[in-house]
């Protein structure tokens, strides 16, 4: 999973570059402009595909994580005592280590804020629809909203007045 961010990284950074030198080409010399050039939607450099990152995980667990972090996330403030919950409920639910949880985690959050909240949940569960089928998928549902519920009510303490999110009959929907 590193390899691939490492790589991800670099490719993102050779777009940026790249969109760099043709703005300085120009006389627009700076790196703000490349940035926002490319992030208001102006067409990718030839040959490179843009894609969604949450389009681009290949690990259902990863997936399952990033929709209960972006659910918690919608529902109260995320706290130390909050990851540590779903930490802890990844490592028993999702058969990852310490170590693993802490990084899937991480990388969770940061896919689950990618875009409007809503939107990216409903990404998220069209891709762990498409990672695993059937059965599987509805197995991996029911523990994604048994973990978002043992998180919240844990961390019952922390939460503030959001709309509580039904998260079983978007999942259904998105597929």
């Amino acid at each position: 999973m590193s390899i691939a961010l490492i790589l991800g990284s670099m490719l993102a950074s050779g777009v940026v570059g790249m969109r760099y030198q043709r703005h300085k080409e120009n006389g627009k010399d700076t790196g703000a402009t490349a940035l926002t050039t490319l992030a208001d939607g102006e067409e990718p450099i030839s040959g490179f595909l843009v894609q969604h990152p949450v389009d681009c995980i290949d690990d259902p667990r990863l997936a399952a994580l990033a929709i209960v972090t972006g659910c918690v996330e919608l529902e109260i403030d995320w706290s130390r005592r909050t990851q540590r919950h779903v930490i802890l409920e990844a490592e028993t639910h999702f058969d990852v280590r310490l170590d693993e949880a802490v990084t899937m985690i991480g990388v969770a959050r940061w896919l689950a804020a990618q875009g409007d909240a809503q939107e990216t949940l409903n990404r998220l569960a069209r891709r762990l629809q498409f990672l695993v089928q059937g059965d599987e998928y509805d197995d991996i549902a029911m523990t994604i909203e048994m973990i978002r519920r043992r998180v919240l009510q844990k961390t019952a303490d922390v939460m503030v007045s959001r709309e509580p999110l039904q998260l079983g009959t978007e999942m259904r929907m998105a597929g």
